[in-house]
């Protein structure tokens, strides 16, 4: 996970007041092993790509976790700029934990 691009959470990180582990991978392994439970969140701190999202969104949504942008806003699709800004996939048992109460699928 790149460092965030602000230096009050990079400090925040350094801290150790949000627990991580970095790894370096391609976002598609990311997107699988938030899905499969492996891994929690995958916070992607750069501008991606409509084709990078789209298919890692489809299978951790299927899983029951979600896609959003960093501000928690969904992300849209076939826009005039093929670019989505910072992204952060939430896995499912983050979702079940209530980090995903706003989801419009989610059970009452």
């Amino acid at each position: 996970v790149p460092m965030p691009p602000d230096a009050a959470a990079q400090d925040r990180l350094r801290a150790g007041l949000f627990p991580h582990r970095r790894m370096q991978a391609g976002g598609p392994l990311k997107f699988c092993l938030v899905a499969e439970g492996a891994a929690h969140v995958f916070p992607c701190m750069h501008p991606t790509w409509e084709w990078d999202t789209a298919p890692g969104q489809a299978l951790l949504e299927g899983a029951g976790g979600m896609v959003t942008l960093l501000d928690g806003s969904p992300l849209a699709y076939n826009k005039p700029d093929l670019r989505n800004g910072c992204i952060l996939a939430v896995g499912p048992a983050a979702c079940v934990a209530g980090a995903c109460a706003e989801r419009q699928d989610a059970p009452a």
